[in-house]
């Protein structure tokens, strides 16, 4: 006689890793009101300022001319992240409460993984060909459509500080030089997960309640899964990978949207089923500044 199982509600709890880039970025309260298509900002003012000696007047006059390009504008692309729930009409298909329920319980627990993808390789899952910037990964800089008056940039090119893998502390060392020099205030350190072993084991992290910190006091985050790739696109050689610097980010995300069931639109035709659909637009974006380097990812012998 085959077993025969009883329903039960609920399993083991689902807690998100911790450290990834949505608890190292900035999250504000309000979002525009038609964001869809992208947004633009006037970038922050980067570098650091001048300074001059004083000196005794000489009488002579003051030569040349005050020079400036105008202001930087960035804009960013919008992306959707989803999360879908297979059901029929028989079973546990009728059932539309529990499947919106899982629908978004699928959204919610996967969503960060699904950002992080995105924003490092600028490619999505679906449609792994469109691109969406800006993202880490890239060595190219890519302007958007012209505004008129002024034309942004959605995306600059990554400033390697290395020539060869170095160690994770090594690395750090670096591209905080870099931010440094570039930005001067507290910006992102971006690492696979992988690294953070290394990077504790160095004493080169420490946490701070729900995000980590260097000692100079940049944020950490920690990205899961995937051998992400270097600023020209490729996969990091056996043991080694990729860490970037950015300055602040901040991630604008949408509300839930609820598509409902979609029979008419999402369909098995052989098996009946159709699919439950939850989704939220994101659009990621940072200052002023990129770098990378390529870290060894082992320990030394």
């Amino acid at each position: 006689m085959p077993d025969q199982y009883a329903l039960v509600e609920g399993g083991p709890s689902f807690t998100p890793l911790r450290f990834g880039l949505l608890t190292a970025a900035e999250l504000p309260a309000t979002l525009p009101r038609e964001w869809t298509h992208g947004t633009m900002r006037v970038g922050r003012v980067c570098g650091p300022a001048s300074s001059t000696a004083m000196i005794p007047c000489s009488g002579t006059p003051v030569t040349g001319e005050p020079t400036g390009d105008g202001v930087d504008v960035w804009a960013e692309d919008v992306f959707r992240v989803y999360g879908w729930e297979p059901c029929s009409p028989v079973g546990f298909g009728d059932d539309l409460v529990d499947l919106k329920r899982r629908a978004e319980q699928r959204l919610t627990d996967g969503e960060a993984r699904a950002v992080e993808r995105v924003f490092w390789t600028g490619h999505p899952t679906d449609g792994p060909a469109t691109t969406v910037y800006p993202h880490l990964a890239s060595d190219t800089v890519v302007n958007g459509l012209s505004q008129g008056a002024v034309t942004p940039t959605k995306q600059m090119a990554a400033t390697e500080v290395t020539s060869s893998a170095v160690t994770p502390a090594e690395a750090v060392g670096l591209l905080e030089g870099y931010l440094g020099e570039c930005y001067g205030g507290e910006g992102v350190i971006h690492v696979p997960r992988a690294a953070l072993a290394l990077l504790d084991n160095a004493y080169v992290v420490r946490r701070e309640g729900e995000q980590l910190r260097t000692l100079a006091g940049n944020r950490v985050a920690a990205y899961s899964g995937g051998a992400y790739p270097g600023p020209d696109g490729s996969a990091p050689a056996a043991g080694t990978g990729w860490f970037y610097a950015t300055g602040a980010v901040q991630v604008k995300r949408g509300p839930i949207q609820d598509l409902g069931s979609q029979p008419g639109e999402i369909v098995g035709r052989l098996q009946n089923t159709t699919l439950y659909l939850v989704y939220r637009l994101y659009s990621v974006t940072f200052d002023c500044c990129l770098a990378a380097a390529e870290v060894t990812l082992e320990e030394a012998p």
